[in-house]
């Protein structure tokens, strides 16, 4: 297809096109996959016709056969030893394998170019890697007496850097898509969770950027940190607050009179309730609402405020301590109750290492990253 010649308006509705079939063909295929592993999860169902776990073990086993075949086909291959190239991981259906030994020497002969490095691996994977994998199969088709061979592999991905922190957890910087070479390396994230549903929408946008520090410049990391923090101590309370859906507020509410819980049956134990009348073990949101609730009803606030009730969306922050809630967090649902009085009490510090630090934290322990600025430190340091 020549491109050349199409005007702007035309390259964009050729765009939108094929971003449309892309879309219908990426659905079609995850609707086959479902509908495959929902069918392998009824075999393993006790209530389905044709249950017989024999079978589900089958499948099981037969992809753990399939994985660990492979890698140890291509890592007891004769070229092995002269590319030395590694299965550094594995997946239900793909295997991760390093070429740095290769990439060093292309390095060396063609220079520091990530882009004519990768179109060289490329064609080296097609080339060396892929006849291997296929030839692999082939033999494991016969190993096991099949009729056909029905395994196949592809090259998926080329990627510059990577950091995993568990089993499905890891992050790439992509820089050859299904033979698509990208300008820029593109992050492709799966499993590490960074930034969830409740996170701040100031801290969201900065952790979004913490991987690619990592992969790409982790000496600049504490910097970035150190900045963060400084931005983070200059927004508004209720901008670095929590945000956290209350369900289940009456499952671990009880009725309060005069500070004191009432317990109207044997039911309740009063060593399960603390003085504002929450079970222990309540879950932080809910504990937040609770809090609230009591603090206004108490201070006779509640004609001015309303009262958080179950289902509602609120935010909640870290206290101080003392302070007039007696608590530690407060929740509410747009600006904190009597904000002049309490504000001074909220624990920025808290704050942002439960919504900024930890989540990092819980990736560097786990690559056992160690973070340098002018010194060697980790990131206990920091707070």
């Amino acid at each position: 297809m020549d491109l050349k010649n199409k005007s702007t308006e035309e390259l964009h509705n050729l765009k939108k096109q094929l971003e449309s079939e892309i879309a219908t063909e990426n659905n079609q295929q995850m609707a086959l996959k479902i509908l495959m592993n929902a069918e392998y999860g009824a075999l393993a169902n006790q209530y389905f016709r044709y249950f017989d776990p024999r079978l589900a073990s089958a499948i099981t086993l037969c992809g753990q056969l399939a994985i660990r075949w492979i890698e140890k086909y291509l890592m007891e291959h004769p070229l092995q030893k002269k590319y030395k190239w590694e299965v550094i991981y594995e997946d239900t259906d793909s295997v991760y394998m390093s070429f740095k030994y290769l990439a060093e020497k292309l390095i060396k002969k063609f220079g520091d170019d990530e882009h004519l490095i990768t179109e060289k691996i490329n064609k080296f994977s097609l080339k060396v890697i892929q006849p291997i994998i296929d030839k692999g199969y082939e033999e494991l088709a016969e190993y096991v007496n099949a009729n056909e061979n029905r395994m196949f592999m592809k090259q998926e991905k080329i990627s510059t850097k990577g950091l995993w922190t568990g089993k499905k957890k890891y992050a790439l910087l992509v820089l050859d898509n299904e033979g698509v070479l990208y300008k820029e390396p593109t992050l492709k994230v799966k499993g590490i969770e960074t930034v969830r549903a409740s996170t701040p929408q100031f801290v969201r946008e900065k952790l979004e950027k913490i991987l690619t520090i990592i992969l790409t410049d982790p000496d600049s990391l504490s910097d970035f940190i150190d900045e963060t923090r400084k931005e983070f101590m200059k927004l508004d309370a209720e901008d670095t607050a929590f945000s956290v859906s209350v369900n289940t507020l009456n499952k671990y509410e009880t009725i309060v009179d005069n500070g004191n819980p009432l317990f109207e049956d044997d039911m309740f134990d009063e060593d399960e309730y603390s003085e504002l009348g929450y079970k222990k073990r309540t879950p932080i949101g809910v504990r937040a609402a609770i809090v609230h609730n009591k603090y206004i009803i108490k201070n006779d606030l509640f004609r001015k405020i309303p009262e958080i009730k179950v289902g509602e969306k609120i935010k909640f922050l870290y206290m101080k301590e003392p302070n007039p809630l007696h608590e530690n967090i407060i929740g509410f649902t747009r600006l904190l109750p009597e904000r002049d009085k309490l504000v001074q009490f909220v624990d920025f510090n808290t704050q942002f290492y439960k919504t900024f630090l930890r989540p990092i934290e819980n990736i560097t322990e786990k690559i056992k990253m160690i973070i340098k600025d002018n010194k060697d430190f980790d990131i206990n340091t920091l707070f």
